[in-house]
């Protein structure tokens, strides 16, 4: 069976990852990454994060949990941007932060495909409890 990663992107636009903070986007994209370097968009979920007035505020914990609590099955958040909230999930959750400098979501899932095997090892020593604190910066 192919190893596979679920992992989710922010978007404004449905096909760039605009500069911001992941958590500041109006949508997330969540895609499946097969190890061959295949990869599906499973589904966009809204980000109703935004709606609230106190979750808005820049590494605001509040904000991250919602956000985790709507996108219950992925592994890995994906940003173009380095967030106060990666930096808390890398230190207290099985969710993998990676940044990649890429703005096309096509061009991300590419440069994530080309880093699996970091990845996905990454994601299994966070299962089995390991916090690494690594967050990994792809160009």
């Amino acid at each position: 069976m192919d190893k596979c990663i679920t992992i989710v992107l922010g978007s404004d636009d449905g096909k760039s990852m605009p500069k911001k903070h992941l958590g500041d986007t109006s949508q997330f994209l969540v895609y499946r990454v097969k190890e061959d370097g295949e990869y599906e968009l499973v589904k966009k979920v809204k980000n109703i994060a935004l709606e609230d007035e106190e979750e808005e505020k820049h590494g605001s914990s509040g904000k991250m949990k919602k956000i985790m609590s709507i996108l219950p099955s992925v592994e890995v958040f994906v940003g173009r941007v380095l967030s106060p909230n990666f930096i808390k999930m890398s230190k207290s959750t099985e969710i993998q932060p990676v940044v990649v400098k890429r703005e096309s979501v096509e061009e991300c899932l590419q440069v994530i495909a080309e880093n699996f095997h970091t990845i996905y090892s990454l994601i299994q020593k966070r299962k089995s409890g390991e916090r690494e604190q690594v967050i990994p910066a792809l160009e």
